[in-house]
Formats: structure tokens, C-alpha cells, sequence
């Protein structure tokens, strides 16, 4: 992962600045999907068996990249969360349309940083995580990717 996210111009912006503002990743067995909590500093909650298994040197590739894909989709959320951007809507149909925008941007934030990597190797054999990054199927995100 640490290859992709150095071949990546934007992985590397969006983790410098991530890292920047102090945040950090938090490691429990608490965890069933990976989340991030816009804390001072900022966290990313990883599952600790999960994340073990990721330092092995023979941790497989698409269990790499549903965890790089869902980072991707994490890291998002430290610019787009309810701390950086405030509700300043009066209704609930304008709470939700806001709750939206951000998971959406973040979802979104994962697509530069695929555009990246689309012709890396690893992305090529195996595809692009776009199950890993949103809450609609992986083909639907696809198109919108396209």
C-alpha cells in the first residue's frame, strides 16, 4: 500500500495533510469497518486483526486493496466532515441533502487517487476498489467513475 500511496500525487497530498493535522490511525478489535472520527487530532479507526494481516509480507493483494480503497474513502472524510463544513441548513430534508454532500465528497475524494493508479499493475490485474469506497455497488460507482 505504501507503493500506491507514493505513486499516487493525490494519496500522497491527501495523507500529508491528514497527517498534518496531527491525525492518526487508531488500532482496536472494536472495529468491524474501518471509520474515521473527526477528533482533535483526527483518527481512522482500522480493525487490528485486519490491519496485522496487512504488515505480513505476504499479505494478499485484494485484501491490500479493499483496505487502500476504503482509506481512500476515509481520509475524505478529513476534509469533509461535520467539523470543517457546519450545518447551516433549517430542515431536515436540508440536514440530510448535507449528510449527503459529505459522504458523497467523501466517496468522490477516492476517484482522482484511482485516476492515479488506474494503470499501475497491481489496479490493473486486479481493478479499481470501488466496492471499498461508498455505499452503492461497485459497478455504480464505476460508471460514475467513468
Amino acid at each position: 500500500m505504501r507503493e500506491w500511496i507514493e505513486t499516487s500525487p493525490n494519496a500522497v497530498a491527501d495523507s500529508g495533510q491528514f497527517f498534518k493535522n496531527g491525525g492518526r490511525f487508531e488500532i482496536s478489535s472494536n472495529v468491524n469497518l474501518p471509520y474515521y472520527h473527526a477528533s482533535t487530532p483526527p483518527k481512522i479507526y482500522l480493525n487490528q486483526e485486519q490491519w496485522h494481516q496487512l504488515q505480513k509480507a505476504d499479505a494478499p493483494v485484494p485484501s491490500q486493496l479493499h483496505t487502500f480503497g476504503t482509506l481512500a474513502h476515509e481520509i475524505g472524510h478529513d476534509r469533509y466532515n461535520t467539523g470543517v463544513t457546519p450545518f447551516t441548513g433549517r430542515t431536515a430534508d436540508d440536514y440530510v441533502r448535507y449528510r449527503s454532500r459529505l459522504e458523497a465528497q467523501a466517496i468522490f475524494n477516492a476517484f482522482p487517487i484511482f485516476k492515479d493508479l488506474e494503470k499501475h499493475h497491481d489496479f490493473a490485474q486486479m481493478g479499481l476498489p470501488f466496492n471499498s469506497i461508498g455505499y452503492l455497488n461497485g459497478l455504480e460507482l464505476g460508471l460514475a467513475y467513468k
